[in-house]
């Protein structure tokens, strides 16, 4: 769905015993499986996908498999086809995030040959209003690929500090999400994460690195523009946006008909002149 983290090198099996290395860390298809139906009221629920590590780099043809380390390893379970997910239990989160910080190795079974391991973290809010400050969790590598869970309740939740891909799911509630320097991509797993009586404020959204994405919410939105200023109402099926008081405010309108801006199925404030286009945005 989204660009990927490249994190080591391959050799290939020709050549004199070294680690194997190049995965890149992709999130979930999460449109078949929605990010609302993960989260639980104190964490994460069990059994519950959060991304698909694939290797590249390695020899075609080869059978790779991969095996988690780690901070809280126990609390989450990897697949041979590299599904990462939540252990049966579930994981547990805390009002200033829970940082899980696990390491992923990729093994050449036909090589037998294995990466080093490549950190990610996994940090989870819990039910309420919480407030985490990523970068100053003890433990967190601040350039590998953070996955975040706010939960409900009205979440600030701020990443800078961070240089990895950073993926953001705050939940229902009125969120506040600063982004890190890396990539950002604020997942929507339902309109009513983000709703025009409570609606998420994205502080820093970077138009060249940054991305909406609403697949989570299985709409089939066919429209993606700007609003004229004096605009006061959304096509159906469309996202648009438009300034006002300074701020950029985009609209979601999931509907079959015309709506309101007012009525909009969901808004999310990003503050500034933000220049949007299409491709910050991702949808089903």
């Amino acid at each position: 769905v989204l660009s990927a983290l490249m994190l080591g090198k391959c050799v290939e099996r020709a050549k004199p015993p070294a680690p194997i290395s190049a995965m890149r860390i992709l999130p979930s298809p999460l449109w078949t499986s929605p990010l609302s139906s993960i989260i639980a009221s104190t964490g994460l629920k069990g059994s519950s996908k959060i991304a698909t590590l694939i290797q590249a780099g390695g020899k075609t043809g080869d059978t790779f498999t991969y095996s988690l380390g780690g901070t809280g390893a126990s609390s989450f379970a990897i697949s041979s086809a590299g599904i990462l997910s939540t252990a049966s239990s579930g994981a547990t989160g805390s009002t200033t995030g829970k940082l899980y910080a696990l390491t992923v190795t990729a093994t050449d079974t036909t090589a037998s040959l294995s990466s080093p391991a490549s950190p990610i973290n996994i940090v989870v809010g819990s039910g309420s209003g919480d407030t985490i400050n990523l970068a100053s969790l003890s433990g967190i590598s601040a350039a590998a690929p953070t996955f975040v869970y706010g939960s409900s309740g009205a979440d600030k939740i701020s990443a800078s500090g961070l240089s990895g891909k950073v993926w953001f799911d705050a939940g229902t509630g009125a969120d506040t999400l600063t982004g890190g320097s890396g990539n950002n991509t604020f997942e929507y797993g339902a309109v009513s994460d983000s709703t025009v009586s409570a609606f998420d404020i994205i502080t820093n959204f970077a138009t060249a690195r940054d991305v909406i994405d609403l697949s989570g919410t299985g709409a089939a939105l066919n429209g993606f523009a700007a609003l004229a200023s004096s605009a006061t109402s959304i096509a159906a099926g469309t996202v648009g946006w438009q300034v006002s008081g300074g701020n950029t405010f985009v609209y979601v309108n999931t509907s079959s008909k015309s709506e309101t801006l007012g009525a909009a199925n969901m808004k999310i404030e990003l503050l500034g002149n933000v220049s949007l286009s299409v491709l910050n945005f991702a949808h089903a």
